[in-house]
């Protein structure tokens, strides 16, 4: 009975460390500095929801679908607690919660299509309307740099990403 609740425990924080790696490489500055991804909660949701696509991808294709399932689950576990914080009611959290999740699953599923037909074009359309979404302009290079990240980072292994390319803005330059 023990070793249940020791195994248990183990998986959880495998979950929450694959998580957190997740969330981390979203967060960073790069995405929001130099590859200009509006900093709204919109933005920051669909960072996230791209690096998690990108880790479930991986874990799916290595036969690890309960701890992808898991990341899913808390992935939205933690967006609705977010949501509460910033003070959406209680009732109102099912109906955004139901809202982001059919978000999360029409991007997950548009990317996968387009990364598996080679369809760099579409990839950058897709970018376009869902994390660019928000923007007032999106550059053509934004979205060569962004689909190139996500290529890059769609078969690592683990909690691995590789890093974004930082280019050197005018601003630092100074």
């Amino acid at each position: 009975m023990f070793n249940f609740l020791k195994n248990r425990r183990a998986f959880q924080a495998k979950t929450r460390t694959y998580y957190m790696a997740a969330q981390s490489q979203a967060r960073l500055p790069v995405f929001y500095e130099d590859y200009n991804v509006p900093d709204t909660p919109y933005g920051r949701f669909d960072m996230i929801a791209l690096h998690c696509y990108l880790l479930i991808r991986r874990l799916n294709k290595a036969g690890e679908t309960k701890l992808s399932q898991a990341i899913f689950d808390l992935m939205f576990k933690t967006l609705a607690l977010g949501m509460r914080e910033m003070g959406v009611g209680d009732l109102g959290v099912p109906k955004k919660m139901k809202k982001f999740m059919h978000y999360f699953n029409g991007r997950a599923t548009q990317y996968e299509q387009l990364l598996m037909a080679g369809d760099d074009v579409g990839l950058k359309e897709a970018l376009r309307r869902n994390v660019y979404g928000t923007a007032d302009n999106v550059n053509d290079s934004d979205l060569d740099k962004m689909a190139d990240y996500i290529k890059a980072n769609m078969d690592l292994e683990g909690t691995a990403f590789a890093m974004p390319s930082q280019t050197i803005s005018k601003k630092k330059a100074a």
